[in-house]
């Protein structure tokens, strides 16, 4: 004889409690609040600058209180459908709360204007705006866009065990970051900030291989040479700048930092030779520059 247990199955239906539907509100309320930080923090899509229309398409670095996005060109009203290939900028988006960052909005703006050089980055449009949600003033500045920087390749490349460049590449780039220095010497003004992150690379326009590199990042930039009073006051000078290039009598130079790319620079050629030691004798035959 054989019985059979019929299970039946009940479903059962939980009653919230306050405390667990307290819970839920919080959480939901602390979702919420952390969706509208995200949005209000969200650029905006548009922007007018120097006779250009761009739209944001996405956040590329950030520092400070200094943000650079990638944008491309729109036609304003209404967005329509086009087979037009679209021209891509770089958009610096500088947050002015102090007196302090608004000399180096226009120290930038002004270096920027002053020296017009291949090798230093170029401004293709300057605009202040009011932030409506927090009241501040936003200066915009529309650049070229480069692909890179010089920092990039070194980072790539750190334990890798290769070079980040060739040697005919590296003394390329160095060549015309010393160009871009000195334009920016003879029109009286010094760099201040030079590294690698400042030191953009993109493929030549022209078609032809190798790259263009440019000097960016000027907010730093000040006059090449300052008047002192004394000896004392150059010697105060000289004690918070590196080696200086040259001395005056009245004039005392303010030195720049070129040392600290002089020095990526060489480490990086040194690498590159190690290198190409080990797989040949024959050393690289460099085409003039």
């Amino acid at each position: 004889t054989r019985t059979r247990t019929r299970t039946r199955t009940r479903t059962r239906t939980r009653t919230p409690t306050p405390a667990r539907a307290a819970r839920g509100e919080a959480m939901s309320a602390i979702l919420g609040n952390a969706m509208g930080l995200i949005k209000r923090a969200a650029p905006s899509k548009r922007y007018d600058v120097g006779g250009y229309h761009v739209k944001f398409l996405r956040d590329l670095a950030e520092g400070g209180y200094a943000f650079v996005s990638l944008v491309e060109e729109c036609e304003r009203g209404p967005p329509r459908p086009s087979r037009k290939r679209k021209r891509r900028f770089a958009l610096k988006r500088m947050i002015i709360q102090s007196k302090e960052q608004r000399e180096e909005v226009e120290r930038e703006v002004r270096a920027l204007q002053h020296v017009q050089h291949a090798n230093v980055v170029r401004l293709l449009g300057f605009h202040e705006r009011q932030k409506q949600a927090h009241g501040q003033t936003e200066a915009l500045l529309l650049l070229p866009l480069y692909e890179k920087a010089v920092s990039d390749d070194i980072y790539r490349a750190h334990g890798t065990g290769r070079a980040p460049f060739t040697e005919q590449m590296l003394l390329h780039i160095a060549l015309q970051a010393a160009l871009g220095l000195h334009a920016m010497h003879a029109s009286g003004l010094r760099h201040n900030d030079v590294k690698p992150g400042n030191v953009l690379l993109r493929p030549r326009e022209d078609g032809r291989r190798g790259v263009e590199a440019v000097l960016t990042d000027l907010g730093s930039a000040g006059p090449a040479r300052q008047a002192v009073k004394s000896r004392l006051e150059a010697m105060a000078i000289q004690a918070t700048s590196t080696p200086t290039l040259s001395l005056g009598l009245s004039l005392t130079p303010i030195r720049t930092p070129t040392p600290t790319l002089a020095r990526t620079l060489a480490r990086a050629l040194a690498r590159t030779r190690t290198r190409s030691r080990t797989r040949t004798r024959t050393a690289p035959t460099l085409a003039p520059t």
